[in-house]
């Protein structure tokens, strides 16, 4: 899984073995996690140091389809950059 924030690191590999997991448990659909990334949501910013906390949305691929493009499924996660801790989880569809 990729991201263009080093701070979003921890976020995206908790979110990577939540993924696997989900998978091996059969709760989604795909072959495996082939790649991903989180991105800001309402504004925030993860560079942005006077900012307590950051809504991200992550997008986990774990299929390619016949045409190229990808599926997957799409993950939530809120952290504080003051203390360093995050919460997670699948996005609310």
């Amino acid at each position: 899984m990729s991201t263009d924030e080093p701070r979003t690191t921890l976020v995206l590999a908790a979110i990577q073995t939540m993924v696997e997991g989900d998978l091996e448990d059969g709760l989604i659909r795909g072959d495996e996690v082939f790649d991903g990334s989180c991105s800001p949501v309402a504004g925030g910013s993860v560079g942005d140091l006077d900012q307590e906390t950051t809504a991200l949305q992550c997008f986990a691929s774990t299929e390619e389809n016949d045409d190229g493009t990808w599926s997957g499924y799409y993950y939530e996660s809120t952290v504080n950059w003051t203390t360093g801790e995050y919460t997670y989880g699948p996005a609310q569809q």
